[in-house]
Order: structure tokens, then C-alpha cells, then sequence
């Protein structure tokens, strides 16, 4: 980092936030460990099908709310108290409609009773889970309160993993894994209101001059949110549409495994994003310096979670769900490419939500979503074809590569000012490359014994000065960097 870090909200909230990724993480792994090993492929493929169906629906609940407090609380805290209860009366009356258009759209698709059942109870789940995420817990982050969205971050999956064990112990279903995310949520949301109650932001009063205010700034961007939240959510609700429960189970396995490796992404909109909503509105330098540092941090922080996906891909899903998940194996290492990929877009998304209109983003996304549709409906029978069990995961995988890499781009393309140059560009090529040529060879290469593929991994520091990726210089300064805050 050759200019000192202007912003030191920053690193402090990043270092918050990281407290609250480890704990969670280690966390998730206890829960992602047993629910698997335990439902098994077929039973754990219902549970992802609910999951993805609720939140796509349940992703059109904000109404852009998250840009509207991105905005506008950093600038001015007390703002808070003015909007937090029209938005939570708004979203909750939202809700109930969503709730009944999902009904129909199951009751129309022809599911089953207990299909139809586990995806009901997991909207009530979607949608709390959506109102603590974008509204709550942004809002809490915006007063600058990073420290008690960590607390409640911790709490809350404590929570969730205690009560998936303990219902899980009684009833080995589907429904006590529901039950369990659902409680979870439940007790989120009353943490937060009690944060804000007792820094009395909490008004009884319903304002809907606030609300026209709020939707104004917030629904230009709202179909860029709908859109981000169900390409999150698509591969996985097709998948299940298209083949059955058991490959769903190996896709989401893999797919929740990798979600682990996107540690970084709460860090970025904790620490990143406020800053940048600063920087942008005091001088535009400033903004495109600040987003050009962050683009440099994810590239050196992914590659080795890249690089750990590709060459162990087969020992992290064993030790994590058993030797029931085999075909899960080559779909996490094929998702490695798409680790960079996810993190660019989602800083760039981040950027350019602050800097351009909520139509640019969303023409974005849709391009994206359009080409995963598209690639996904005729490309899944032929993985099942060619790859057999897990081929479907395959196909929907590369499927995502693709749109990934055009939606990116497009981002870049659009960033205002020169955001990426040559320079970089030829960078991220470097970075993917070794991803790229690991699958290319990955049956070779699982039989590679492990040691060999551990010598292999601990290269990447040296592969990443090699390229010009990382600088001694630079490492050294952002430790002293670190140290001072």
C-alpha cells in the first residue's frame, strides 16, 4: 500500500467483523459438519430446495431500504429513529404478500404437501433473516456499532447450532433443522431492537412521508438487489426443478462448503463500503484510490482460498460431511475459479451502488442471471450425461463461471473513472490461472498425495511476489498499519 490508509473506521471495523467471521465460521463448520452427515443427500437436498425457493422470493422484501441506509445513516446517525419503524411496519405487511404469492407459485408448480410445508416455515425464516441482514444489522453498522453486530453475530449462531442439536436429537428431520434456523432469526431480530431500544431509535409512530423518501432513494436500485439476491439463489432452486433432491444435495454441500471460503465478503460491506460512501462524497480521487486498494486486498486474499479449494477439495468435504458426498468433490474444486469472481463483483457492486443509478447495476446483473438461466436449462441434462451423479452441480457450476466473468467485466467497464488497468487485468489473469490449470489436471491430481499437494499450496506467497501481486514494501507498511490501529 503505497498512499497511508486515510479511512481508519476501516481496518477497525474490519478487525471487528473478522473476530465475529472466525467465530461464526468455526460455528457454521460444527453445523455444516453434522446436518449432512446426518440427513444424508436426498434429505439435505430438501432442505436447500426450501432454502433457495424462500429467499428468492423473500429477496424482493427490502424494496432497496439497505441503499437508503448506506446513504444517508452514516452522514447522520440520530436519522435512525426517523425511519427504523415505518421500514420495519412496511417490510412486515411486504412480507405477508410475498408469503401468499410463494404459496401460490408452490400450490401451481405442483409440490408435494411436505415440500410445500418445509418451504412455507423457511419463508418465515427468509424473511427475518433478510429484515436483521439489510436493515437491521446495516443500520447498526452505519451508527458505527460494528462491536455489538459482532456480539450478536456470535450469539445468534451459538443459538442456532445449540438448538439444531438439541432438536435434532429428538427428531432426525428436515423440519427440526427448519425450526432451528427459524428460532435463530427469531432471537437475532429481538437482540437488535433491544440494541436500538435502549439507544431509545426506536419510534412507535408510523411515517409514510418518510417511507415515500425512503423508497425514493431505495427503488431505483431495488431490482438490482432482487436481482444480486436470486443469482445468489438460482442455481440451486433450478437444480432442484431439474433433477432430483439427492443431486441438489450434492450441489448445495459443495456449494455451502465454499460459502465458508467467502469469509471476507461481511469484512467488505462492514469496512469497505461505508468508507467508500464517504470518500465518494467528498471528492471522486479519493473514491476510485480507495476501491483500487480494495480490488489489491482481494486479490491477494483470495488466491490461496482459491488455491486450498482446487488442491484439497476432496479432504474438506470428507472431513466435513463423510464419504456419502463424493460427487460433491470436483464441484468444489471446479468452484474455485468462481471464489475471485464472486468477491470483484460484490466490491464492484458495492462501489457502483454509491456512484451510479440503480438501473445501471441492475442491467448488470440481469445480463448475468439471463446467461446462468440460459446456460443452466440446457447444459444440466448434458452434465448429467457426461459426468453422471454430480454432473447436474458440474454443469450449473461452469454455467456460473461464465456469467460471472461477463458480469464482472461489465462492472469494471462501467466503474466511473479508470478503475482497471492493463496492469491489473494481467494480474487477475495470473491469479486465475493456476485455479484454471489445477481442474484441467484434477483427476491427476487428487491421487497426488497430500503432501505433495501441501508443499504445492505453500508456494502461493511466492507465486503471489512472483507476479508483482504482493510487494514486500507494501506488506510490511500495512503490518505496521495494522499494529498502530
Amino acid at each position: 500500500m503505497t498512499n497511508k490508509i486515510q479511512y481508519p473506521n476501516i481496518l477497525k471495523n474490519a478487525s471487528m467483523i473478522s473476530i465475529s467471521v472466525a467465530c461464526t465460521m468455526v460455528l457454521s463448520l460444527l453445523l455444516r459438519m453434522y446436518l449432512p452427515r446426518l440427513l444424508g443427500p436426498e434429505k439435505i437436498g430438501q432442505l436447500f430446495y426450501a432454502e433457495s425457493i424462500s429467499l428468492i422470493f423473500f429477496s424482493f422484501l427490502p424494496l432497496g431500504v439497505s441503499v437508503y441506509i448506506s446513504r444517508m445513516i452514516p452522514p447522520n446517525p440520530s436519522h435512525t429513529k426517523e425511519i427504523l419503524s415505518s421500514v420495519l411496519f412496511m417490510q412486515f405487511v411486504y412480507g405477508l404478500l410475498i408469503a401468499g404469492a410463494m404459496y401460490t407459485f408452490l400450490m401451481f408448480s405442483g409440490k408435494d404437501q411436505a415440500t410445500i410445508q418445509f418451504t412455507m416455515t423457511m419463508g418465515v425464516f427468509a424473511g427475518l433473516h433478510i429484515i436483521n441482514r439489510e436493515t437491521l444489522k446495516r443500520t447498526t453498522i452505519a451508527i458505527d456499532e460494528v462491536k455489538i453486530v459482532t456480539i450478536i453475530n456470535i450469539v445468534t449462531k451459538l443459538v442456532l447450532v445449540g438448538t439444531a442439536f438439541l432438536l435434532l436429537y429428538f427428531d432426525e428431520s428436515v423440519e427440526s433443522a427448519i425450526y432451528a434456523l427459524v428460532l435463530s432469526e427469531v432471537f437475532c431480530f429481538i437482540l437488535l431492537m433491544t440494541n436500538f431500544s435502549r439507544k431509545k431509535l426506536v419510534s412507535l409512530s408510523i411515517d409514510f412521508s418518510v417511507l415515500r423518501a425512503i423508497l425514493k432513494v431505495g427503488l431505483p436500485f431495488y431490482a438490482a438487489n432482487v436481482l444480486a439476491a436470486v443469482s445468489t439463489e438460482i442455481d440451486m432452486a433450478m437444480l432442484g426443478s431439474l433433477t432430483s433432491s439427492e443431486e441438489l444435495g450434492y450441489f448445495g454441500a459443495a456449494s455451502k462448503l465454499v460459502g465458508i471460503f467467502l469469509l471476507f465478503v461481511p469484512i467488505l460491506s462492514s469496512s469497505v463500503t461505508p468508507a467508500l460512501s464517504v470518500a465518494f462524497s467528498k471528492d471522486k480521487a479519493s473514491f476510485i484510490h480507495l476501491t483500487q486498494q480494495a480490488i489489491r486486498f482481494l486479490l491477494i486474499i483470495t488466491f490461496p482460498l482459491s488455491m486450498a479449494m482446487t488442491l484439497f477439495a476432496g479432504e474438506f468435504a470428507t472431513i466435513l460431511y463423510g464419504d456419502g458426498f463424493e460427487p460433491s468433490h470436483k464441484i468444489i474444486a471446479y468452484l474455485s475459479p468462481v471464489l475471485l469472481l464472486t468477491y470483484l463483483a460484490t466490491l464492484l457492486s458495492s462501489a457502483l451502488s454509491i456512484s451510479k443509478t440503480g438501473k445501471t447495476l441492475a442491467t448488470v446483473i440481469f445480463v448475468g442471471v439471463l446467461i446462468n438461466v440460459s446456460l443452466n436449462s440446457f447444459t444440466v441434462s448434458l452434465g448429467l450425461a457426461h459426468w453422471g451423479v454430480g454432473g447436474g452441480g458440474l454443469a450449473v457450476t461452469i454455467s456460473t463461471l461464465i456469467s460471472e466473468v461477463v458480469g464482472v467485466c461489465l462492472l469494471m467497464r462501467l466503474f466511473p473513472g479508470k478503475l482497471v488497468n492493463t496492469k491489473m487485468m494481467m494480474l487477475i489473469v495470473l491469479l486465475e490461472v493456476p485455479a484454471f490449470l489445477c481442474l484441467w489436471f484434477f483427476d491427476a491430481l487428487r491421487e497426488t498425495p497430500l503432501v505433495y499437494r501441501i508443499l504445492g499450496f505453500g508456494l502461493t506467497p511466492l507465486y503471489l511476489f512472483t507476479i508483482g501481486a504482493l510487494k514486500r514494501s507494501e506488506l510490511v507498511e500495512m503490518m505496521k498499519e495494522i499494529r498502530r490501529r
